[in-house]
């Protein structure tokens, strides 16, 4: 087996592994911006976007280039270094506009 097929067969593997962790109602970004929707809701203050942070046991930081405040879950559980990135969009108040959330992994 050359490299070419090896790295072929560990990305094919990764994916299926990273697709049963979703499978298996793991936390992941879906799951997570469901959670958020529930909670806030457009137009929300910068108070009570900051107190969904803080209840929830995140760090959140704002970044005022991005107009956003932005928390990560780290270490979701899996095989894989697996976490969620929230991003917070906010207007020039700071009231909510949008959510996003992105998984993210990396490998050992």
């Amino acid at each position: 087996m050359n490299i070419g097929n090896l790295r072929r067969l560990t990305a094919l593997v990764l994916l299926l592994v990273s697709l049963g962790c979703v499978a298996q109602g793991k936390t992941n970004a879906k799951s997570v911006l469901a959670e958020v929707n529930a909670a806030l809701s457009k137009g929300d203050a910068p108070d009570v976007i900051e107190s969904y942070f803080k209840n929830r046991g995140l760090f959140a930081s704002y970044d005022r280039f991005g107009s956003r405040y932005q928390s990560i879950i780290r270490n979701t559980g899996g095989p894989l270094d697996h976490a969620v990135v929230i991003y917070v969009y906010v207007d020039e108040k700071r009231r909510l506009l949008r959510v996003e959330t992105h998984d993210s992994y990396t490998g050992p």
